[in-house]
């Protein structure tokens, strides 16, 4: 694995980060305030969401096909045990999908 990918990786990992403690901190204020402002700022944080979930299954399954070209063989011993779910990102989306419905 090159230094890139990893950097890359970490770099996501606290964006992720940050992004759910910013999500918590508007979520909660939004509840507890009911202002429109926060409601339409929660509205575009959510958006967001959506726009990410479908950028997470892009690159799920782009990742999928990489790993398939380059490792045919390795890949299928190690099928069974790191079989990822191909539609798991898109729980994140579904999550926005009821937040934008209940506001």
């Amino acid at each position: 694995m090159s230094i890139e990918t990893i950097l890359t990786k970490i770099f996501l990992f606290l964006l992720q980060q940050f992004y759910c403690i910013a999500v918590i901190i508007l979520g909660t204020l939004t509840v507890i305030k009911w202002k429109e402002n926060l409601i339409h700022s929660f509205q575009i944080v959510l958006f967001i969401a959506l726009v990410v979930s479908a950028a997470g299954l892009y690159f799920h399954l782009t990742e999928d096909d990489n790993e398939e070209k380059a490792e045919i063989k390795t890949e299928q011993m190690n099928k069974e045990e790191d079989d990822k779910p191909i539609l798991a990102p898109l729980a994140f989306g579904g999550l926005a999908v009821f937040g934008l419905l209940g506001t």
